[in-house]
């Protein structure tokens, strides 16, 4: 879904808590071959929620999964992170323009009381293959516009594909509002 570059972005979250967030199934429990196929089938049609919880139990139930996993993810957000200005990266980029936007960065980013919570959960994509984060914005009325308040995980259970896009899959989140096609 492309948006405008004038669009401002939705104030407030977007998603609320819901029942099925917290609901899980035990698909290693009793898993046949029958049951994997059908896990598959929903991944391949989009349904994504059932083979993510299946991951997520294979890799509880695999110690040494479980540690090559937790592993890759720590050496990763034990990292310290850094914002670098894009001009750094092209010369033909505005100097002062992408040293302000990366300055901004960086404040928000370290103003944000959550980012390490956050930054382990999109590690999750290391092994799973991925994760999504909400930004959240409230109107800024000193500085004219908006300003980024938070991040806040996705669950598993909100996400799905569709195919209908002309690139190729397109991923989308499940809200109250749109819990079939999604966002």
């Amino acid at each position: 879904m492309s948006q405008s570059s004038t669009q401002l972005p939705a104030v407030g979250t977007m998603l609320t808590p819901r029942r099925q967030d917290a609901a899980r199934e035990y698909l290693a429990a009793g898993l046949t071959p029958g049951r994997l196929v059908q896990v598959l089938r929903d991944f391949d049609a989009g349904w994504l929620d059932r083979g993510m919880h299946l991951f997520e139990q294979i890799e509880e139930r695999d110690p040494h999964l479980y540690s090559v996993a937790q592993t890759r993810r720590l050496a990763l957000t034990g990292a310290p992170w850094r914002v670098v200005s894009a001009a750094d990266q092209d010369r033909s980029v505005d100097r002062t323009l992408a040293d302000e936007a990366a300055d901004y960065c960086r404040r928000t980013l370290r103003g944000l009381d959550d980012f390490d919570t956050v930054l382990s959960h999109l590690s999750l994509a290391l092994g799973r293959n991925l994760a999504v984060a909400e930004l959240i914005w409230q109107v800024d009325g000193q500085a004219g516009g908006h300003r980024l308040v938070g991040i806040e995980p996705v669950a598993f259970t909100r996400l799905t594909y569709s195919l209908t896009g002309d690139e190729g899959p397109e991923l989308r989140v499940l809200l109250d509002d749109f819990d079939t096609r999604g966002v």
